[in-house]
C-alpha cells in the first residue's frame, strides 16, 4: 500500500492474505516481490505475519481461518466508524459476514459479504 501519513476514509488502506499455506504463501512472495516477512509476536494473531519492505508494512499473510475458506487475498476499506459502514453495507441491500469486531490495535473492523472488510482506526 501506499505510504500515507494521515487515515484516509472509503479508500484501501491494508492487504492482507489469508492462506492455506501460510509458510509458502510468506516464502513465494518475500521471493517474488523482496519482502521481508516475519510472524508476529502476539500470540492472539494467529500466525499472522507482516511483511515489509523498507522497513514499512506492505502486507500481512496468515493461515485461513476456516478450513474450508480458499487462500484469497483480502482488501480493507478505511472507515471513520465500522459500526455505521456496516449497517450501511446492509441498508444498500450487502450482506455482512461479521458484525464490527475489535481487532489486536488495529481498530475495529467489519467482514461484508464476499470478503471485503472495512476498518476503522483505533481512537
Amino acid at each position: 500500500m501506499a505510504e500515507t501519513r494521515t487515515f484516509v476514509a472509503n479508500a484501501p488502506v491494508w492487504v492482507d492474505l489469508s492462506s492455506k499455506d501460510a509458510a509458502g504463501s510468506r516464502d513465494y512472495y518475500a521471493k517474488l516481490f523482496g519482502w521481508k516477512v516475519e510472524l508476529t509476536k502476539d500470540p492472539l494473531a494467529g500466525g499472522y505475519a507482516l511483511a515489509t519492505i523498507g522497513g514499512k508494512n506492505v502486507a500481512g499473510i496468515g493461515p485461513t481461518q476456516d478450513p474450508n475458506a480458499p487462500t484469497a487475498w483480502m482488501v480493507y476499506i478505511g472507515t471513520r466508524d465500522a459500526d455505521a459502514t456496516a449497517k450501511k453495507v446492509e441498508a444498500a441491500g450487502g450482506k455482512t459476514a461479521a458484525w464490527p469486531f475489535s481487532r489486536t490495535r488495529q481498530g475495529r473492523s467489519s467482514r461484508p459479504g464476499s470478503r471485503r472488510t472495512c476498518r476503522a482506526p483505533t481512537s
